[in-house]
């Protein structure tokens, strides 16, 4: 979500203000650190702090223009992209770096020329997936080898856990400072509000800039797909909203970022069942440190109420011996033979996308390219989502993905 200019800023001046004190000082003081926050706006904001002189200058202090400052999202390698971004910011400042060297001689050769260099890395979360956490022990190495050189790293998943214990070892430098950011305040979603509705000329009241502050929880992503849904359709409530595909697949996005455990917590609270446990702890602490779990134990982010609402409504139709049920009543008389074979493939791959040439297989068989077509499969997803709704279950749950397919769930 890159943020355009407006006469608002999309936060206020005094968070802006709070997070380049706390990304600055790290690199003022030569070291490197990480920021976990569970919304990946937070790299997208070092524009407005890597672009202020004023900003800089309170900050690195007087001499800031030797501090060569880089945003670069991780892209698969560490060796190719900071080279890139350090000849890109090195012909910037017009300085010419040696042809054919590797990332730590261009490190020296820039250190050399009385230069600081610090990186903004984001979107790290990928790189915790390696079981052996190659990409991170390549950066940790050249922070140790290399002088005049900072990073700043962004992630998305809890590094803090201690699944994560051995990597925090191995990798001293890069988590010398851990920074834990909670969703966004009040204030700063309503300050977000304000950018977006002047960036769209949008007109929205108070009553339903109030709905979408309580459903949206603070997390800036979920509040601009929101807006732009009343944007395109206005005279539309909040009820609407959570039941448009785009919002909601936002949302699942968030909540498909957390691990299971997490979300049985999350669980838990959207029903009211939340103690503190002492083998989820680590866990719990987490989500309430970043606010997904509020001062009273509630869902800090309402929407993936439901979320949670959609799955347990999902979990009440299954599928077995050629037969669909809802609960445990039989409704397989009540579909028609493609729709029950559609259905039924779709509940067995519930979440995930089930092609048209898969459905068309299921349902003609051999003879499936003959009778094959765009509409007779959109016509059947019309008729079964209207099928569910009789039923009683959100039709909302049979999801089109375009050009793909469907999924269920």
């Amino acid at each position: 979500m890159a943020y355009r200019q407006t006469k608002q800023p999309p936060i206020t001046p005094e968070t802006t203000l709070e997070n380049a004190r706390k990304w600055l000082n790290i690199v003022r003081y030569g070291e490197s650190g990480s920021v976990i926050q569970l919304q990946d706006d937070c790299e997208y904001r070092l524009s407005e702090i890597l672009e202020n002189p004023k900003i800089l200058k309170k900050y690195l202090g007087p001499y800031y223009r030797k501090y060569l400052l880089i945003h670069l999202p991780y892209n698969q390698s560490f060796d190719h992209t900071i080279r890139e971004s350090l000849d890109g910011l090195c012909r910037a400042r017009n300085i010419r770096l040696p042809e054919n060297n590797d990332v730590n001689s261009y490190i020296k050769y820039v250190a050399d020329k009385g230069y600081e260099i610090a990186l903004f890395i984001s979107r790290l979360s990928p790189t915790l997936e390696d079981p052996v956490f190659r990409e991170l022990l390549f950066l940790e190495k050249i922070l140790q080898d290399a002088r005049n050189f900072s990073v700043v790293c962004f992630f998305e998943s809890d590094i803090t856990h201690p699944d994560y214990r051995q990597l925090t070892d191995k990798c001293s430098l890069i988590f010398d400072n851990i920074i834990k950011y909670p969703l966004y305040n009040r204030s700063d979603s309503r300050q977000f509000i304000k950018y977006q509705r002047e960036l769209w000329n949008l007109t929205i009241s108070k009553k339903l800039e109030n709905e979408i502050l309580d459903l949206s929880g603070g997390y800036l992503w979920i509040i601009s797909a929101i807006l732009r849904y009343f944007r395109d359709n206005p005279k539309q409530k909040i009820e609407s909203a959570v039941k448009d595909e785009q919002v909601m697949n936002k949302a699942i996005v968030v909540w498909d970022k957390l691990t299971e455990t997490q979300k049985t917590i999350l669980k838990k609270a959207a029903n009211k069942q939340l103690f503190k446990d002492a083998e989820n702890r680590p866990e719990y602490d987490y989500l309430k440190k970043i606010r997904l779990i509020s001062g009273k134990n509630d869902l800090g982010l309402p929407i993936f109420n439901h979320i949670i609402d959609r799955e347990n409504k999902a979990k009440k139709l299954t599928s077995r011996d050629n037969a669909v049920f809802l609960e445990n009543r039989d409704i397989s008389n009540e579909l028609t033979y493609n729709e029950k074979v559609f259905l039924s493939i779709l509940i067995k791959n519930s979440k995930k996308i089930v092609t048209r040439n898969d459905l068309a297989k299921a349902i003609w068989k051999d003879s499936w390219e003959e009778k094959y077509s765009d509409w007779a499969i959109d016509r059947l997803a019309y008729r079964l989502r209207q099928k569910l709704t009789v039923l009683g279950i959100d039709n909302s749950l049979l999801k089109t993905a375009k050009r793909k397919g469907f999924i269920f769930g």
